[in-house]
């Protein structure tokens, strides 16, 4: 009969503390969202992978099909790493460049040497990272709009002066009286591209001579790690599903909720009724263990459980028929 009893209280003191469970499931579920939230390799994973696809809806713009698409993105990586500068910023001046000379009939081609050529201008300014691409980013808005001018000129002059000074001498002027040409609309981009033509030999000597830094490297690393997540993404489809999947999290987060709380508290009820079938059997010796209160607190505290599982599922009846049930009617 001991045994018995102890037996019994066992199971009683498991399931409190399966109802204990039940009332920390949100607070577990809010460390792991912040544990995921805490993952750098994650974040930056997604990063590149939403920057890849940024990237190729941007090239989509300037190319006319699918094969165009992929020959112009390995030549991008090509110029990418061989200048050491960021992918990113390299397809962005190329997809501006692009955009912005289709009425001058420039080639594929010819825009590809002229991102190239940019690229080295930039290297040779000696600007960091960041410098770099603001300074691009200034420069093909500059070819988007027609002409370089106002702050996208000062930020040119200011961080990239290798690229004024291949602009000036393709104007036959100097670096400071671009300030004035540029007030009078003069630094079009037919110039611009007319100038890095130009100065494109020149520009591959000087870069030859030039020693890569280590910011430098680890730019080339990312840019390889870019290229080769964004073609397995291509390939796979991956990021796609997994958009798919958070929008829908997203979008049915309260029915995601309310069917976790009735499959918990099924789950107890569950746990319960095990509890339950055991105290028949041992009816005289929760007696004698616990005495008649106890007993009665302990049927009490089973009863209490079924009873909240089916409150739950009348409750969320509707959200369980919308959400389970008829999803698997059509299913069948």
């Amino acid at each position: 009969i001991a045994q018995s009893g102890e037996a019994a209280q066992k199971s009683a003191k498991q399931l409190e503390k399966q109802f204990n469970s039940l009332n920390s499931v949100s607070n577990s579920l809010s460390n792991v969202l912040r544990g995921l939230i805490a993952a750098f390799g994650i974040r930056e994973l997604q990063r590149i992978v939403d920057s890849y696809t940024n990237v190729q809806n941007r090239l989509k713009l300037v190319t006319e099909n699918a094969s165009q698409l992929t020959g112009v993105t390995r030549e991008l990586f090509n110029i990418a790493n061989s200048t050491r500068q960021a992918f990113d910023s390299t397809a962005e001046v190329y997809a501006r460049t692009a955009l912005a000379t289709k009425e001058l009939g420039l080639s594929q081609r010819d825009t590809l040497e002229f991102t190239k050529s940019l690229n080295q201008a930039v290297i040779l300014s000696g600007a960091s990272a960041a410098e770099s691409s603001a300074g691009l980013i200034q420069l093909s808005q500059g070819l988007a709009s027609g002409a370089l001018r106002g702050d996208e000129l000062r930020s040119v002059l200011e961080q990239l002066p290798a690229v004024a000074d291949v602009i000036a001498k393709g104007l036959g002027v100097t670096r400071g009286q671009l300030r004035k040409m540029g007030e009078e609309g003069k630094i079009t981009a037919d110039v611009i591209l007319e100038s890095f033509q130009k100065a494109r030999g020149e520009l591959n000597d000087k870069f030859a001579k030039t020693v890569p830094t280590i910011s430098q490297a680890f730019t080339v690393l990312r840019n390889n790690i870019e290229d080769f997540v964004g073609s397995l993404d291509t390939a796979n489809g991956v990021s796609g599903k997994v958009a798919s999947a958070i929008l829908f999290l997203g979008q049915n987060i309260d029915t995601l909720t309310k069917l976790l709380f009735v499959g918990a508290s099924a789950w107890l009820s569950y746990k319960a009724a095990v509890l339950a079938a055991s105290l028949p059997i041992n009816i005289l010796s929760l007696t004698l263990l616990l005495g008649p209160v106890g007993l009665v607190a302990a049927l009490s505290a089973v009863a209490a459980t079924i009873g909240g599982t089916v409150a739950a599922f009348y409750l969320f009846r509707d959200t369980i028929d919308k959400a389970v049930v008829e999803p698997l009617a059509k299913a069948i």
